[in-house]
């Protein structure tokens, strides 16, 4: 009779225990859970802070943050259908840029496979595609860089490397054109390698192959 109240005794603590621990909220628990943040997924978890600008879309952390953060500078985060307007002086030089509009700001290196820029310093990186563009040249610069191709709309061009592409209009200062077609526009200075002249005027520079079409020449 002993034995068996004394089993039955064990049997009921036991059953009670297991309730209540499963009652105890663990870290892992649901509730418990911390709200994740849209980069989330880029940011590892051991290197995810209560700063705000940890814990931001990277969209929040370019127009807010005037520090490049930890976890983005080890990492070329790849930019996607994002419509940024950026801060004087933000270092975007971890950024791969795929696709979007880029309205304002400083480019301080990079690398930009394809989108529309409307305004702003590109200080260097590379260009693979897109439209550069501008109401006026002032609001676009190209300050120094390799183009590979894509389209030059509208906008200030002072040194740099020309690969390929089109250039519609707009002031080149200095630099090397490769190859690609001139429709229109100002050329300073510089050395014209190939490509094709269809109009424009040219103020001075190296002329050493290509195709000239028409505009006036001043060697």
């Amino acid at each position: 009779m002993k034995i068996y109240l004394i089993t039955v005794l064990f049997s009921v603590f036991f059953i009670n225990s297991c309730q209540e621990d499963s009652n105890i909220s663990t870290p892992d628990s649901p509730e418990n859970e911390e709200p994740k943040s849209p980069i989330s997924k880029l940011v590892p978890q051991d290197e995810q802070t209560e700063s705000h600008c940890e814990r931001q879309s990277l969209a929040y952390l370019i127009e807010n943050c005037e520090e490049t953060p930890e976890w983005l500078k080890d990492r070329n985060i790849r930019v996607s259908d994002e419509v940024i307007s950026v801060r004087m002086g933000y270092n975007s030089s971890y950024v791969i840029w795929h696709s979007g509009t880029w309205k304002k700001g400083d480019w301080e290196d990079g690398i930009w496979e394809d989108g529309i820029w409307n305004s702003g310093t590109w200080k260097n990186g590379v260009w693979k595609k897109g439209t550069f563009k501008a109401k006026w040249y002032k609001l676009s610069i190209w300050e120094n860089g390799v183009w590979e191709g894509g389209t030059w709309e509208y906008g200030k061009w002072m040194n740099g490397t020309w690969k390929d592409g089109l250039w519609i209009s707009g002031t080149w200062e200095n630099g090397t054109w490769e190859n690609g077609t001139w429709k229109g526009g100002t050329w300073r200075n510089g050395t014209w390698e190939n490509g094709t002249w269809k109009d424009g005027n040219w103020n001075g520079g190296t002329w050493r192959n290509g195709t000239w079409i028409d505009g006036p020449r001043e060697d």
